[in-house]
This record gives structure tokens, C-alpha cells and sequence, in this order.
């Protein structure tokens, strides 16, 4: 990283800087609208999910063996523009979109104005528990999960290890710039 004397790593800093991405996955971002729900789910979510299995060494096993990660997944963003015109701005390409799933889309929001934490010592569990459940009719990554024909986004039986203090779970966020001339 330009400008600083030492790696900054999760441990230490409560985060890493990363720019590990391949020229195509760049180039892919680049051309993406990061207002269109679709784009970004169908794109950018592989796209996180691959940079933070790359920056913790996430290997999938095909054995059956016991990994230190069981698995990664995107499930959630937020787009956050200065930007007056396009706040409250998202497109949706889903034109059979039920009125509750068209209320439930993400919008575009000012930029979150202090630091903070966006999950509790009571919260996080509650969300990693969601998760396991069959998504709600605004869950944005319900069409994918429907088409994959998957119950839920994260297995129940992974989750409720996790819960019991058997395994181990995080939240990473994975942040950019989305503004094109300076990404």
C-alpha cells in the first residue's frame, strides 16, 4: 500500500488492504453497474467471495476432509453515494418482481456518517442463523438460491456447530470505490 511502512493485517488492524485481483475480475468490476441489484449479486458477490477466499486461503475440499473454513458467501451490500441524483436509486432488471420484493430492495444510501459496527454480540449469531433459513420474499439473493434450487444460503447443521461454539464464524466486510475514474 502506497504511503504506509508496515502490512496492516486483520489481527492487528481490524483490517487488510487487498488488491488481489486477477486482470479480468478487475476489468469485470470496472464495467459493472454497482446500482443494478442483478449485476451485482450475479458478479461482484463471486468477485467478494473470491477475494476473501484468497486473502484467508480458503482451499475448497472435494474429499470430504474438515477445512479450517467451511465456506465463504456473499449475502448481503450496501451502495453508499455522496451523489444527491442517486440516492434512492436502484435498478432491478426483475420485471415478475412482487411488490414486497420490489419494497425490500436494497437503495442507494448516503454514506454512513460515524464509524460503527454493523453486527452485536447478540446480533451476529441471530443473522448467522438467517442465513441458514429459506430466504425471505426480499432477500436479494433469493432468485439465485431459488434458481440453484437451495433451501438456504448456508448449511443448517455448519451453522448450528457454529452456534454450539463448535466452529468458528466471521463476518468480513469487503469494501470499494465504486466511482469508475477512481476505482
Amino acid at each position: 500500500t502506497p504511503g504506509t511502512t508496515k502490512e496492516l493485517t486483520l489481527d492487528e488492524n481490524g483490517f487488510e488492504l487487498h488488491s488481489n485481483l486477477s486482470d479480468e475480475d478487475f476489468s469485470a468490476i470496472i464495467k459493472l453497474d454497482f446500482c443494478n441489484q442483478e449485476e451485482v449479486v450475479d458478479t461482484y458477490y463471486d468477485l467478494c467471495q473470491k477475494i476473501v477466499e484468497v486473502s484467508f486461503g480458503f482451499q475448497p475440499s472435494h474429499s470430504g476432509d474438515k477445512q479450517k473454513i467451511a465456506c465463504v458467501c456473499a449475502f448481503d451490500h450496501n451502495v453508499r453515494s455522496t451523489d444527491r441524483a442517486s440516492v434512492g436509486q436502484i435498478k432491478s432488471n426483475a420485471s415478475n418482481a412482487s411488490p414486497d420484493e420490489a419494497a425490500g430492495a436494497p437503495q442507494v444510501q448516503n454514506p454512513a456518517g460515524l464509524v460503527h459496527a454493523d453486527y452485536t454480540r447478540d446480533s451476529a449469531p441471530r443473522r448467522l442463523l438467517d442465513l441458514s433459513k429459506p430466504p425471505k420474499l426480499n432477500d436479494v439473493l433469493r432468485p439465485k438460491l431459488l434458481a440453484q434450487d437451495r433451501v438456504s444460503l448456508l448449511d443448517p447443521i455448519i451453522v448450528q456447530e457454529a452456534l454450539d461454539g463448535k466452529r468458528r464464524f466471521a463476518f468480513v466486510n469487503v469494501w470499494r470505490n465504486i466511482d469508475a475514474d477512481n476505482p
